[in-house]
């Protein structure tokens, strides 16, 4: 039977661009949420959003480039960087696989162009040169990533709204579980923070109106609405002997992944948590038990989902959940679309790595409906030797992981 494990990792996030400054600000639950004047200038019901504010960093990459891409690359050379791996030292590399994702891709770029045909009473495309269409596209992270690191395997590009990050793992764990390929990078990369963006998610209500100082606020009786939010996540993973033979550094092992559609309706969620609560049977049905030491919620702040993932985690561990601690990184970075899984994946692999377990911050209205664990609050010290994390977005998709400690073979 052929495993699965994380051997790299590398991010750019609101709280930091590597992973220990990472990991170091979430346990220390700072918020990251700050005021936007673009939204506040709009008069917009909403006025906050959490961004990476000092991008130093990125300079090395060409300006005609949009910000998810150089985001993208930042945090996937940093991954593979991090893994140990040498391109040239592989003997064949057809086995190594690359998957990127993006919610909404080159916003930035898009928004842009729009505004100067605005500005100019001209809306005549033929002056474009390929920069606007390259860096538009979902998939040019994808070509340039898989060109600079000489990766000649499977790649593709997904684009399942807010489980994306998430659902790439899923698909590079199937295709080093099936044997197609023994190395594989998965990635989402996201830079929403424009004014179309900002007004679209503005008019369906679906922001928090809160201050930014308690704008995300998973779980909390007054939370309404998610902060929008920025960022890059990438992981190696790779076959476990792969790993093993060549020494490298093992974070955790990837024990299964699933993903279902509730078929239901594009936002909203039933707040009976039905559709999760079936996800986690079909995720859980390999498992001789349903032993969970942490969950690293999707805890968007919105009164449905927190409440819908509530009733759901309620009806499938039953009094065992009230024994689980579960967070939501959103709570703190605010909530990165396609890279907001990863990011919670991230946490996930750092409290089994560090046995810490970062807090849901601004959790001080409690709420009576969601009376869990939420870790309100303050980090906490505890063993995980597995974890769950689920993600939902929009078109009712509804993915989760279980990621756990690594065993040596026979343990």
């Amino acid at each position: 039977m052929r495993r699965v494990v994380v051997t790299g990792i590398g991010l750019t996030s609101p709280a930091g661009k590597t992973v220990d400054e990472f990991w170091k600000n979430l346990n220390e639950g700072r918020n990251f949420v700050v005021e936007c004047d673009s939204m506040i200038d709009m008069g917009l019901k909403s006025s906050s959003h959490a961004l990476i504010e000092d991008k130093s960093h990125l300079y090395k990459y060409s300006d005609k480039l949009d910000n998810f891409i150089k985001f993208g690359l930042y945090a996937g050379e940093s991954a593979w960087k991090d893994s140990g791996l040498d391109i040239y030292s592989i003997q064949d590399e057809s086995r190594i696989g690359l998957i990127s994702s993006s919610a909404i891709g080159g916003t930035q770029t898009v928004a842009d162009k729009f505004e100067e045909l605005l500005v100019n009473d001209n809306i005549i495309f033929n002056n474009n040169d390929s920069h606007f269409y390259d860096s538009g596209m979902y998939h040019t992270l994808n070509v340039l990533l898989k060109r600079k690191l000489g990766i000649k395997g499977i790649t593709t590009a997904l684009s399942t709204g807010c489980t994306a990050g998430m659902d790439c793992l899923g698909l590079g764990f199937e295709e080093i579980i099936d044997g197609d390929l023994d190395i594989c990078m998965i990635g989402a990369s996201e830079a929403p923070l424009v004014n179309f963006t900002y007004a679209t998610l503005d008019v369906i209500g679906c922001l928090s109106k809160n201050t930014s100082d308690y704008a995300s606020c998973p779980f909390s009786l007054d939370r309404n609405g998610f902060v929008i939010s920025e960022g890059s996540a990438f992981l190696v993973l790779e076959e476990y002997n792969h790993a093993k033979d060549r020494n490298a550094r093992i974070y955790a092992e990837v024990e299964d992944f699933h993903s279902i559609n509730n078929g239901n309706h594009m936002t909203n969620l039933k707040s009976d948590g039905l559709d999760m609560y079936e996800l986690l049977n079909i995720l859980f049905k390999k498992r001789k038990e349903t032993t969970i030491d942490y969950i690293n919620a999707h805890g968007s702040s919105t009164k449905q989902n927190d409440l819908f993932e509530t009733e759901a985690y309620k009806k499938f561990f039953g009094k065992d959940i009230y024994k689980i601690p579960i967070s939501s990184t959103k709570s703190m970075i605010g909530h990165s679309l396609s890279s907001a899984s990863l990011f919670g994946c991230i946490s996930a692999i750092m409290s089994i790595v560090t046995s810490k377990i970062h807090p849901t911050i601004n959790l001080n209205n409690n709420d009576e409906k969601c009376d869990l664990n939420y870790v309100p609050n303050y980090s906490i010290n505890k063993t995980v030797n597995n974890a769950l994390v689920t993600a939902s977005g929009f078109g009712g998709i509804h993915s989760a992981v279980i990621l756990k400690k690594v065993k040596e073979e026979g343990e």
